[in-house]
C-alpha cells in the first residue's frame, strides 16, 4: 500500500472546502504547499514515502473517503488549533508587497484561504515538533526571496 513512511516525510492535509496539502520533511521543512478541492486530489498525490495524515476537523470523512479510493493509509491527527498555528506561519512565510510590508506582521491579514497552512501545522503535529520549528523554515525561505505563489514550483 502506498504512504508507508519509509522516507519521514509526511503528506498532510486539512479537510475542509478548500483542502490544503503539505508535504514535510522529517526536520518540519515544507517542500510543497498547495490547496486543492476533493475533485482535485489527483494534483497534490503524496509520493510513495510519505506517512499521509489528515486533520480530524469538519469534513475529514469525505476527504478519508476519497483517499483510501486512491489506495493511501491516512492516519488521523487532532487538528484543534490548527487554524491559529496557520496564521501564524503564513504570517512567518508571506512578505509583505508594496505599503503592505509597512504593516506590522501581527496586523496583516491573508488575502486568500491559507489552508495548506494548516496542513503544515498538522504535519508538525505528527511529527511532534513544535510551531517554532516551522516559523524558523518559513522565515529562512521568505529571506531567501521565495513568495506563496513559488511554493511547489521547483
Amino acid at each position: 500500500m502506498v504512504g508507508n513512511g519509509a522516507g519521514g516525510r509526511v503528506a498532510a492535509y486539512d479537510p475542509g472546502r478548500n483542502v490544503g496539502f503539505a508535504l514535510v520533511d522529517a526536520e518540519g521543512r515544507a517542500e510543497r504547499l498547495a490547496l486543492a478541492t476533493l475533485d482535485s486530489l489527483d494534483e497534490v498525490a503524496p509520493p510513495a514515502d510519505a506517512v499521509v495524515v489528515v486533520g480530524s476537523g469538519t469534513g475529514r470523512k469525505e476527504l478519508l473517503r476519497a483517499l483510501r479510493d486512491r489506495g493511501l493509509d491516512p492516519v488521523a491527527v487532532d487538528e484543534r488549533g490548527t487554524s491559529l498555528e496557520a496564521q501564524a506561519l503564513w504570517r512567518a512565510h508571506a512578505s509583505g508587497r508594496g505599503r503592505e510590508r509597512w504593516v506590522p506582521t501581527g496586523l496583516r491579514t491573508p488575502r486568500a484561504p491559507i489552508d495548506q497552512y494548516a496542513a503544515w501545522a498538522i504535519a508538525l503535529r505528527h511529527l511532534g515538533l513544535p510551531l517554532e520549528v516551522g516559523r524558523r523554515w518559513a522565515r529562512s525561505w521568505r529571506d531567501r526571496g521565495r513568495t506563496g505563489r513559488d511554493r511547489g514550483r521547483d
